[in-house]
């Protein structure tokens, strides 16, 4: 079974079919792209599959759970989520609380806040933002 499996997503607002019968499958580890131009439904797949829009038809099936009418924090803590073309980060945190809200988020109350700064730290690292660590968002530039 893929990790990731949609079948027949459909989504129509009024009369403009947003996405229609979409259905591909993801095997785990394996990186999909959507491409096209605008208005051609990307981000409404988008938002079908991490439950901000529910479908007028169709199955998503992770890990073999339908998501299917689940809320979008019940999504998420199945562990499906997605980011925003606009980064809106919050700018009295560092760029360290910035990260760990989004590994806390969606997850168990009881979530360990050292283990999410430690791996936030790594994250940090991975893309090379580790010495900005406990610098506020409001004051990180882009260059």
């Amino acid at each position: 079974m893929s990790f990731l499996q949609v079948e027949g997503l459909s989504k129509s607002f009024g009369g403009l079919k947003a996405v229609y019968d979409v259905g591909f499958d993801v095997e785990q580890g394996e990186i999909l792209g959507f491409i096209g131009p605008n208005g051609s439904g990307k981000t409404t797949t988008l938002n079908l599959l991490t439950g901000f829009l529910k479908p007028d038809s169709g199955v998503i099936m992770f890990n073999g759970q339908n998501l299917v009418g689940l809320q979008r924090n019940q999504v998420c803590r199945k562990g499906v989520a997605r980011t925003f073309q606009i980064v809106k980060p919050f700018l009295e945190f560092t760029a360290l609380k910035n990260v760990m809200v989004g590994r806390v988020y969606g997850q168990e109350p009881a979530r360990n806040l050292k283990v999410a700064a430690e791996e936030s730290r790594e994250i940090l690292e991975v893309v090379g933002l580790f010495d900005k660590a406990e610098i506020l968002a409001k004051d990180l530039t882009l260059m």
